[in-house]
């Protein structure tokens, strides 16, 4: 009957990213703590603390919140040391259910990113787990109708449902339910934590005018931000086209940030490392311009040798570009690229640089096999946007365009993820995925989707920065 021991049980087994060999496994491993054991663990420690306990209450809610997986595209990840050679391996799994078990397989986390390893009942256990989220938020908004935070919870669970849309049923519509926690909150965090989620709903609603009034008004009431606010606003940046605003707040935001090492450890670099690799990943999210990409870039390698013990230098440089190398691997220069870790898009990059086109094709071709069934949201916009990159370098114009259809279809916008301004990468791809389609429209004569498109990007653009200009330009060109 003691709420802080089930509520530490369920932190243990959430928070334990060991994978252990396991002959039994599918996939020769299993993951040492369960996230069926966790959720059962802070479902007992809410039946046990009283209602008016609300401090207590929302730990628990906001860490089941975080552990139901209620979207496609999350994804466990963990961590084992190999026996030969004592490296450390990367794994990675989809939430699957086996039986009434909320169950992950872990295997190699680039094969989990590629899409090669899709768990066989993912669609139902997400479904059981948003069932699961849904009621636990309801349950608490009516426990606490007047306050901010659980409807907070309540809209997220209906956003990874794709229940976005104002409805008659107030508890049945994100945006209604967010709006009416927006007017509850108490404190500024609170405050632009809902206003922000407002800003990625009326985005995924299309309604860009009313996300450019929202988005202008809180980057101009941010002027300059501490690290927890700007965090919440890069996003917003991002998303609105403004290049060098998403750069600065994600130096800002990195200043609260550790960095994970390949082996799963995290450690704290020096401030201004910690700066210039969140100004880094800002700029390589556009893929310009190319000069800041490279100029961070070696500052970055530069603050690495002069900052960090000599035995981390490798692993740290690695960690810090590996991202900027994926987004924007051919506006690096060569000695940035190397070294970095073998994931599935560098391997497409490396491929194309060194002229492999064969071998490129044929791993886009294995990417398009796994990709045959995806749902709209299964993979998150930034990760498109990549891959239509590689069919657009491979002369695939048609698959390019037909994966852009598929993914900017009203509904399939709808349904990305809770994580859309969360991950500025993401919130940037989204305005550039649009500009690239219709930039295929106007090439393929398509006047009626070049329009459509070009005007959707330049209502979300119309403050952007200068340098996406020739983005704007070649819409319509």
């Amino acid at each position: 009957l003691d709420f802080r021991a089930w509520l530490g049980l369920g932190d243990c087994h959430a928070q334990d990213r060991v994978v252990l060999a396991d002959a039994g496994s599918p996939s020769g491993w299993r993951f040492r703590g369960s996230y069926h054991a966790a959720v059962g663990a802070y479902r007992r420690a809410l039946e046990i603390v009283p209602s008016f306990q609300f401090g207590r209450r929302e730990m628990a809610y906001d860490s089941l919140r975080r552990l139901l997986f209620t979207e496609r595209h999350r994804h466990r990840q963990g961590m084992a040391v190999s026996a030969v050679g004592r490296d450390t391996l990367r794994f990675g799994a989809f939430a699957d259910l086996a039986g009434d078990t909320l169950a992950f397989v872990p295997y190699p986390l680039d094969e989990v990113l590629s899409g090669a390893r899709e768990p066989p009942n993912g669609a139902a256990a997400i479904a059981r787990n948003q069932d699961i989220l849904l009621r636990l938020m309801l349950d608490w908004v009516r426990a606490f109708p007047d306050s901010a935070q659980p409807r907070e919870g309540l809209a997220l669970a209906l956003e990874a449902m794709t229940r976005v849309r104002p409805v008659s049923d107030t508890l049945n519509s994100a945006l209604i339910v967010v709006r009416r926690g927006r007017a509850l909150a108490r404190t500024p965090i609170d405050r632009l934590r809902l206003a922000v989620a407002e800003v990625r709903l009326t985005a995924k609603l299309l309604d860009f005018p009313a996300t450019r009034r929202l988005a202008d008004s809180l980057l101009g009431a941010w002027p300059a931000p501490q690290p927890a606010e700007a965090r919440l606003l890069a996003g917003v940046a991002a998303l609105t086209g403004r290049v060098h605003r998403t750069a600065d707040l994600m130096g800002r935001a990195a200043q609260r940030d550790t960095i994970a090492l390949q082996g799963g450890r995290r450690v704290e670099l020096p401030t201004p490392l910690q700066e210039t690799s969140g100004r880094l990943l800002g700029y390589a999210a556009f893929g310009l311009p190319g000069d800041s990409i490279r100029s961070l870039a070696r500052s970055f390698e530069s603050g690495v040798r002069s900052l960090v013990e000599a035995v981390d230098r490798p692993a740290i440089r690695e960690a810090g570009l590996r991202r900027a190398a994926e987004l924007s691997y051919r506006q690096l220069e060569p000695s940035q690229r190397a070294g970095m870790p073998v994931t599935y898009m560098v391997l497409f990059h490396q491929d194309l640089s060194r002229g492999d086109t064969a071998g490129a094709r044929a791993r886009f071709t294995r990417l398009q096999r796994l990709r045959a069934g995806d749902r709209p949201g299964d993979v998150a916009i930034d990760g498109t946007l990549a891959e239509v990159k590689i069919a657009l370098a491979l002369g695939d114009t048609a698959a390019a365009a037909d994966r852009l259809d598929f993914a900017l279809d009203p509904n399939a916008i709808e349904s990305l993820g809770t994580s859309l301004l969360a991950e500025p990468t993401q919130a940037a791809a989204l305005g550039q995925a649009m500009a690239l389609r219709a930039e295929l429209a106007t090439r393929a004569g398509d006047t009626a989707t070049a329009r459509r498109y070009a005007g959707l990007v330049s209502l979300l653009w119309s403050g952007a920065d200068p340098e996406l200009q020739p983005v704007l330009q070649r819409m319509v060109r």
